[in-house]
């Protein structure tokens, strides 16, 4: 369900009565007022903006389905592949296999429950703008003015998309010097250092500017939003047991996909082990043999400190605990993995270790689908919720009373419905503000449960003495409807 939270600014808009929901999750209570009472919906969720909805609105609108949302992933692992192709000179088709291939950096770009995608894509093109922005200055273009505007911009947007953003900073930072000072011959007269300081100047200000404006918004309870990040507790300059911690995400790949399917989340797999060992072995390798044609390996070496640098700084913060804060660290590897291969001239080394990186990786897609799925999120849901959407959606205000229905449902049905969160549904109040909206719409009650509910399906029984179990000709899981006769 949580792939789909991103995406509830397109729920109130395309189903206006979905602004009732004034219980869990309501989109008002993550407004932001960046100037004096002019709140805007600029946030999901507590520490995530709204940028990936507008992303994604013009595909939602053509095709307004879970798997285009799926697909936004996979644009965005295309994008990257392009811009791979644009640095390194790298067959584009050759880069999107290696991405859509490594199977925990992929998953968590398709399902995207950081979300995470505009983040990993932001890494490659800023890396492409900067690579651009140098070979503009050597030729004294008239848009060199440009790129720093638009390196800032991105920075800017990184952090309005989720505050999670602030981790990859030092990275790209450490890449933005790494560009200046390997050209630094274009800066040494003194027109070429107006450039720089005035170049440097817009990246600050068109980054700094708005980024000021929504960290120092307020919300409708009339806290900063900017405490967000100060509240965070930190773990010490260096926690070396949450930093095996997430080091451990890697040794089980598998845990990509922890909020979707069950399993052992401690347990070191052979193909996690099978995977780090060929990309050590990739990189240790690779750089050998281009230390051996005296090839430069620094910006492989500087992006591989900027991989690590990365994690050091996710293991201070108490909030980071899945992969999808891990993969945030993933670009940087990309970078110095496709930086060795498009310098590597020995194709059978090559060849080898991309092989055993296809095999591990196919095998874990495979152990993948053997998973068993979290009970809320039982495929069957999805054909549960076409049925709703034809049958049920004009007549009835469709009441999610537990976790993993609420925001597909409110994303995907019909401009006429009304779907509330309320989760528990377990007090007399709650009814009360329920039976308020239900005569305000002129609707009847439709209740969507798991079978073992956290609501007191006994309090709302009472309450609606009326309801009949809905009976479906299909399986539909640990899922359950309740209806109004």
């Amino acid at each position: 369900m949580d792939e789909f939270g991103q995406y509830v600014l397109i729920s109130y808009h395309h189903s206006p009565l979905n602004r009732l929901n004034v219980f869990r999750e309501s989109l008002a209570g993550y407004y932001l007022a960046p100037f004096p009472n002019m709140y805007l919906p600029l946030r999901s969720f507590y520490y995530a903006g709204t940028l990936q909805a507008f992303l994604y609105y013009p595909l939602f609108i053509l095709w307004a389905s879970p798997h285009s949302a799926r697909s936004l992933g996979l644009i965005m692992l295309a994008f990257q592949a392009y811009f791979l192709y644009k640095i390194f000179k790298t067959d584009i088709l050759v880069s999107f296999i290696f991405l859509i291939s490594f199977m925990p950096y992929a998953f968590i770009h398709i399902v995207d429950t950081g979300p995470v995608t505009f983040q990993t894509t932001s890494v490659f093109f800023i890396c492409y703008l900067l690579s651009q922005w140098m070979a503009s200055l050597k030729k004294k273009k008239r848009f060199r003015w440009g790129y720093p505007f638009i390196i800032g911009i991105i920075l800017f947007l990184g952090l309005w998309y989720k505050l999670a953003y602030t981790f990859m900073l030092p990275g790209l930072s450490i890449l933005i010097l790494y560009y200046l000072i390997g050209n630094k011959k274009i800066f040494k007269s003194l027109s070429g250092k107006k450039i720089l300081v005035r170049s440097l100047f817009v990246m600050a200000a068109s980054a700094m500017i708005p980024a000021f404006l929504l960290l120092n918004s307020t919300d409708p309870y009339g806290g900063k939003y900017y405490k967000w990040l100060t509240s965070a507790s930190t773990l010490g300059i260096f926690n070396f047991s949450k930093l095996i911690t997430l080091c451990n995400f890697f040794t089980n790949p598998l845990r990509a996909a922890h909020t979707i399917f069950l399993f052992k989340p401690d347990q070191i797999t052979a193909q996690g082990v099978l995977l780090i060992l060929t990309i050590i072995a990739f990189i240790v390798l690779g750089a050998m043999q281009l230390r051996s044609k005296k090839i430069k390996i620094d910006f492989a070496v500087l992006n591989l400190l900027c991989f690590i640098a990365t994690l050091l700084l996710m293991s201070k913060s108490e909030r980071v605990d899945s992969m999808h804060h891990v993969v945030l660290s993933l670009p940087f590897l990309v970078l110095a993995l496709f930086y060795i291969y498009s310098r590597m001239k020995s194709r059978l080394l090559t060849i080898i270790l991309a092989a055993l990186f296809l095999l591990v990786n196919l095998n874990l897609y495979v152990n993948l689908t053997r998973l068993q799925p979290w009970p809320a999120n039982h495929p069957a849901k999805a054909k549960l919720n076409e049925l709703l959407n034809k049958k049920y959606s004009n007549k009835y205000v469709f009441v999610v009373i537990d976790w993993g229905m609420y925001y597909m449902k409110a994303l995907y049905g019909p401009r006429q419905q009304c779907v509330l969160y309320m989760e528990p549904l377990n007090s007399g109040d709650q009814i009360v503000k329920l039976k308020e909206i239900l005569y305000k719409t002129k609707r009847k009650a439709l209740f969507i449960s798991l079978v073992n509910s956290e609501s007191n399906l006994a309090l709302i029984r009472t309450s609606f003495p009326s309801l009949a179990e809905l009976r479906t000709d299909f399986d539909t899981g640990k899922w359950k409807v309740l209806y109004e006769k």
